[in-house]
């Protein structure tokens, strides 16, 4: 999804040495599709894993970059720290309904986790589905996904006065779905919020993902 020029100029103030176009190269190890356990459940086997498993994005607090002198107000401050929070909110919501949601993966049903994608942004992520969520067939594929990683590392873009107007995200999330055979994902992501009638919303992003087996990856 490329960059609008006025982003591509914040994005340097920033540092974040930015690719300006989303990577949908998945290096994908596809295992053998076993029965669905939702309809085909073995009387003696296992029953599937229905709860969402616990997840929090973890991670240093937020940094600003401040493009011009002085210091901000307490109200800006607290302004900046309420972008970063809805910032971290919006990318745990979209993480866990995309991969650890079993009503959601196991019916690939992911409109949960596009809900803080602005109309533009929301309409590129639907169509890469399966760089951003666990995929059409997780349910033929998996039993069970867990999470192994999270964390977010975020900066601020602040006018000349100090409030926030561009909100920089990114993202490393790993997770270990199960089945007859395991895999490994690894997800990395930045994502640019801005607001959007009167929320913080992803305007844009750049994810790369990796999905092997345990000992590939």
């Amino acid at each position: 999804m490329r960059l609008p020029a006025r982003l591509r100029r914040r994005a340097r103030l920033l540092g974040l040495g930015l690719v300006l176009a989303v990577s949908s190269a998945v290096a994908a190890c596809t295992p053998a599709s076993p029965p669905d356990p939702a309809t085909a459940p073995s009387p003696d086997g296992p029953s599937p894993v229905s709860e969402i498993p616990r997840f929090h994005l973890r991670g240093p607090a937020w940094t600003v970059v401040r493009t011009g002198p002085g210091h901000p107000s307490r109200r800006l401050r607290q302004a900046n720290r309420r972008a970063a929070v809805a910032a971290k909110r919006v990318l745990t919501d979209l993480y866990v309904a995309a991969f650890l949601d079993p009503s959601n993966w196991r019916t690939a049903s992911y409109d949960d986790a596009f809900g803080g994608f602005a109309p533009t942004a929301r309409r590129q992520a639907e169509s890469r589905e399966k760089l951003l969520t666990a995929g059409p067939r997780a349910g033929d594929r998996y039993e069970e996904i867990r999470p192994t990683r999270g964390t977010i590392r975020t900066r601020i873009l602040v006018d000349r006065r100090g409030a926030p107007t561009l909100v920089v995200s990114v993202v490393r999330f790993g997770a270990v779905a199960s089945g007859d055979e395991t895999v490994r994902i690894r997800s990395h992501g930045q994502f640019f919020f801005e607001r959007v009638r009167g929320r913080w919303q992803i305007i844009s992003f750049h994810v790369t993902r990796t999905d092997a087996p345990p000992e590939a990856a």
